[in-house]
């Protein structure tokens, strides 16, 4: 049985919104006997952030605790509250979501039952404006959102399946055996920390379990809702997975084999797409090929450099 647990929540210049995190957790239903904190990691904030959470304490939750990481970057964050962590559970969410009143009991009773490394569930849209066209179901994953189902299952490493960050929870004894976050992907909003991290885990022989009552509901800001965002996003995503070491030995001028086939293939379907004028097709393959070319262009300046990532490079 679960007896402790910590919530995690890093956050940067978004007070109003943590406010509104922090009362959806002060709902929460938690299991009698489970002894639980609330760290909120400051992560350079030049808002009222550290006043905020100062205000929840004085009005009585004193099992929330204000923690300030100065090195700018999410996974510094992430780590800085992991080491200061009293919790055997971590339970982790973003400022700019709204956690469903069973979210950590259900949690804990995963681990209780099932004896997983990590637990999450589902993230659904908070939609903050009108939804445009264009933002189609499958470009969700770019702003964090997951739906695999009404049924609770074990994730298939094999597949690439993953949980988000801004729903997911794991054992403290897994960071202490494999590693902190990896702070080299600190893009802000990318969260190839997360992808890491699970890449991680099943090369590890970990265990993550789904459970579609594990819900938070997620805030799409406007400003995320833009073309911009999402080419800056998939730019982010390229130039940090070229960070990360793969097995492949076949290189040229740094880059695998395999990715210089992905791309031509997913390039291919980009010129059929703008020839036929499918906006939409259009727009999705030309993300897809930002991101290689972020990509492509990071490895070929590791190559040069004599800084290409090795097994030794990640955490």
């Amino acid at each position: 049985m679960v007896t402790s647990a910590s919530i995690i929540i890093c956050t940067f210049n978004r007070s109003s919104s943590l406010v509104e995190t922090l009362e959806s957790i002060t709902q929460l239903d938690v299991p009698v006997g489970v002894d639980w904190e609330v760290l909120v990691v400051d992560n350079n904030s030049t808002d009222d952030t550290r006043e905020a959470v100062a205000r929840f304490i004085q009005a009585g939750h004193k099992n929330i605790r204000y923690l300030f990481e100065s090195k700018q970057g999410k996974a510094y964050a992430l780590n800085h509250a992991i080491n200061n962590a009293h919790g055997e559970i971590l339970a982790f969410t973003d400022d700019d979501a709204l956690l469903g009143r069973q979210w950590l009991q259900l949690i804990l009773d995963t681990f209780s039952d099932l004896k997983p490394d990590c637990v999450g569930g589902k993230v659904v849209p908070l939609w903050l404006d009108q939804r445009p066209d264009w933002l189609t179901d499958r470009l969700l994953n770019v702003l964090a959102m997951l739906d695999l189902g009404e049924s609770v299952h074990e994730l298939d490493g094999k597949k690439g399946e993953m949980l988000y960050g801004v729903n997911f929870a794991f054992k403290k004894d897994f960071f202490v055996t494999h590693g902190l976050f990896n702070t080299e992907l600190c893009s802000r909003g990318a969260g190839n920390e997360d992808h890491e991290l699970f890449e991680r885990l099943h090369r590890n022989g970990g265990r993550a379990i789904y459970h579609p009552g594990v819900v938070v509901r997620h805030k799409v800001f406007p400003e995320r809702m833009k073309k911009p965002y999402f080419r800056r996003w998939h730019h982010l995503v390229g130039r940090d997975r070229a960070k990360l070491v793969t097995n492949t030995r076949l290189r040229i001028f740094g880059v695998e084999g395999y990715m210089i086939r992905n791309f031509l293939a997913f390039f291919g379907k980009y010129l059929r797409a703008l020839f036929s004028l499918d906006r939409e097709q259009t727009f999705y393959y030309e993300l897809k090929v930002i991101l290689y070319l972020s990509f492509f262009e990071t490895r070929v300046k590791q190559f040069i450099s004599g800084g290409l990532p090795t097994a030794g490079s990640n955490s």
